[in-house]
Parts: structure tokens; C-alpha cells; sequence
């Protein structure tokens, strides 16, 4: 760029008309779609100051962990026009809160078979290994009462 060489900002209304596709994309993937409107004017004032694509790459991460949450947890979701208004792609990412598909599938199972899941693999032996522990804190505790008289 040369001086005197004129630079054109876009207005307001160009970035919305030209940023329209990558609402639409931004839009698809919210977990809760409410206020498209709303959404769509923070979006095209969201990407005046921050690369869309960062923006879209948080916010799929972030519509991932929702969806993962427990139906009654969804109303704590951020409408999309909050999630943009608050640069939320800046901050922490939500907490994951155990629901949908794994929350299910345990709920579902008996206390020996959830224990399988969840040591089956790190711990095959995990049966045995409760039950030297619990042999371990008898011993102990029959040592403490052996010790006090």
C-alpha cells in the first residue's frame, strides 16, 4: 500500500451481508439455536476484531462439550448472541458434566459391571485388589484395638 492510497473499511452492513455464509456455518453447529438475530449481529461485530476462524473453532469445541451434557443441564447454555457478545472463544473452555451417551449406558449397568468399564482395563485384577485392601484395613484396625489395651 502505497500513501495516498485510499483503504475502504467495510461498513456495518457489508460484513453482515459478507460474513452471511460464515454465520450460516457458525449458526449449524450451535447446541442451542435462539436468537438468530441477536446471533447474527454480535457474529458480524465478533469478526471485525477476532479471525472467524478462531471464533469457529471454539465454538464447535464448545457446542461439542454441551452436547455431552444432561438434558436439564442444556439450559445453561449460552444463547449464541451471549457466547459472541461475552468473546467467550477467549476464555476456559465449559466443563464436561458426564451425561448423554456414557451417563446412560452406566446407568443401565449393575455396580460390577460399571466397575469392569471403569478399571477393566487399567486394573483386571480390580476384585482382588478391593479385597486386599479391605484385608489390609482389618489388619490395621485389629492392630489399633491390640495396641489400646
Amino acid at each position: 500500500m502505497l500513501l495516498g492510497d485510499i483503504v475502504q473499511v467495510p461498513t456495518q452492513r457489508a460484513l453482515v451481508r459478507d460474513g452471511y455464509s460464515q454465520f450460516d456455518e457458525f449458526w449449524s453447529y450451535a447446541v442451542r439455536k435462539e436468537a438468530k438475530t441477536s446471533a447474527r449481529r454480535a457474529y458480524a461485530k465478533a469478526i471485525q476484531e477476532t479471525d472467524p476462524q478462531i471464533i469457529l473453532d471454539a465454538w464447535i469445541r464448545h457446542n461439542k462439550i454441551w452436547e455431552t451434557w444432561p438434558q436439564g443441564d442444556k439450559k445453561w447454555i449460552w444463547h449464541p448472541s451471549r457466547w459472541l457478545n461475552e468473546e467467550a472463544w477467549d476464555g476456559n473452555d465449559p466443563e464436561f458434566r458426564g451425561g448423554g451417551v456414557v451417563a446412560n449406558l452406566m446407568s443401565q449397568m449393575t455396580e460390577e459391571e460399571a466397575m469392569d468399564a471403569a478399571f477393566g482395563g487399567l486394573m483386571p485384577d480390580w476384585r482382588s485388589q478391593i479385597q486386599a485392601n479391605a484385608a489390609i484395613t482389618d489388619i490395621g484396625d485389629t492392630a489399633s484395638h491390640l495396641e489400646g489395651r
